[in-house]
């Protein structure tokens, strides 16, 4: 029995205009793809919560398509983004689903629970790497958080959940989701192929993540 979906949500909602390219490109105007965006994400909640008695959505706004800065911005980024108009939009719109609970997190990275396990959710574009998925990239910011977080018992987490590569990985340490754009122009410059997907697990308290499913999109 699954008695609530938690839904980890790590930025880049809508491509936005931040490099050229986008801008000669985009179907829409960022302003339409956050609408859009936004309630595309509360009817997908919404069709959730039909199947499951309680929904958590654990929604970080940042991403770096999102940005409305050239450079990445720490300080207050999360609130000047596309993706807060995201997910404060979504947050409206879900408000009187009542098994829905929405949690907008304004900072870069956020510690989120689910069936007892710990995870430090965030975009993952400040992790350097190229050619494919920077494994040793994420290792080491796997190690320096672990080692920040090792004195402080309530900070401290199990894994690591990023978005921005495009290609979804299970690793023991950290989870990419994949995305819903799929392979584009510069994943096959950084040698990332993979279908518009997104992953699900089941989280046990005691024997942790299992059941990984690729939910693929034609």
């Amino acid at each position: 029995n699954i008695g609530e979906c938690v839904v980890l949500a790590t930025g880049d909602y809508c491509s936005g205009d931040l490099h050229e390219g986008l801008v000669r490109t985009n179907e829409f105007q960022p302003p339409k793809q956050a609408v859009r965006a936004g309630r595309l994400f509360a009817a997908y909640v919404r069709s959730l919560a039909g199947v499951f008695p309680k929904v958590r959505v654990e929604f970080v706004a940042p991403g770096n398509h999102d940005r409305l800065t050239r450079k990445p911005q720490a300080q207050a980024g999360g609130e000047n983004s596309w993706g807060y108009v995201v997910g404060a939009l979504a947050e409206d719109l879900l408000a009187n689903q009542k098994n829905v609970d929405f949690r907008l997190h304004t900072a870069m990275q956020a510690l989120v629970e689910a069936a007892g396990r710990k995870y430090l959710i965030g975009h993952g574009d400040g992790i350097l790497g190229t050619w494919g998925i920077p494994f040793y990239g994420i290792d080491r910011k796997v190690g320096r958080e672990a080692k920040a977080r090792r004195s402080m018992p309530d900070r401290q987490f199990d894994r690591i959940v990023i978005g921005h590569f495009h290609t979804g990985t299970d690793h023991e340490d950290w989870l990419i989701g994949g995305s819903l754009s799929g392979t584009d122009e510069n994943d096959h410059k950084c040698g990332r192929h993979s279908k518009a997907h997104q992953t699900s697990w089941v989280t046990h308290p005691k024997h942790g993540e299992f059941g990984f499913t690729r939910w693929y999109l034609d």
